[in-house]
């Protein structure tokens, strides 16, 4: 009586792309889709040096096999990253991709806001109101107040605000017909910061 073995082929290994839309902090990957048939997953592994493996930093598991994309967020800014994807079958047979690389982009400075000319609310107060900053990576609005210029802002600022949409302050408890100067700088979460235009306000 003949006897047949049958031989768990691994699965067809799928092409990887180099990664493209590059942010500070992500990367866009792509690939070919497997044709295997008893296709169980993809797996993304991940390294900051050549030769990527499955025993490498592993970043995602995928199992639709129509699913051939992919954004690696949380990423350190001005890096090369290595990438290679594993195509694993029902028994755990697997077989990795070519393997690429993708650099994020430099941490640029945040974009300054506009400061405007404080308004007068009463005898000791001053509202303050600025441009909004739109970028991707905000962190905080940091207010400084001198009493002579230019602003002085490496001391600590008399308010810091983590809401982007907050672009507004008013500054309580000032003397009188005093004049106060005073910028907004602009931090990311990077920790780099711009400076708002200086302007000046006296209550009265």
């Amino acid at each position: 009586m003949n006897s047949t073995t049958l031989v768990d082929e691994p699965p067809d290994s799928v092409t990887l792309f180099a990664p493209i839309n590059a942010t500070q902090s992500s990367l866009y990957l792509t690939w070919t889709q497997s044709k295997d048939e008893d296709f169980s997953s993809y797996r993304l592994f991940r390294s900051e040096t050549p030769g990527v493996s499955n025993s490498s930093y592993f970043v995602t598991i995928i199992i639709d096999k129509t699913v051939t994309y992919f954004t690696d967020t949380g990423l350190k800014d001005n890096t090369t990253y290595y990438y290679r994807l594993y195509v694993y079958d029902q028994v755990g047979n697997a077989t990795p991709s070519n393997e690429v690389s993708g650099e994020t982009t430099a941490n640029e400075a945040p974009t300054p806001v506009i400061l405007s000319v404080p308004s007068v609310v009463d005898s000791t107060t001053l509202r303050l109101s600025w441009s909004r900053n739109e970028d991707g990576d905000f962190s905080s609005y940091r207010i400084y107040r001198s009493e002579s210029s230019p602003v002085d802002t490496l001391v600590a600022p008399i308010t810091l605000i983590n809401e982007r949409s907050t672009t507004t302050y008013d500054d309580v408890g000032l003397e009188k017909n005093k004049t106060y100067y005073y910028r907004v700088l602009v931090f990311d979460k990077g920790g780099l910061s711009s400076s708002s235009n200086e302007v000046s306000g006296t209550p009265r």
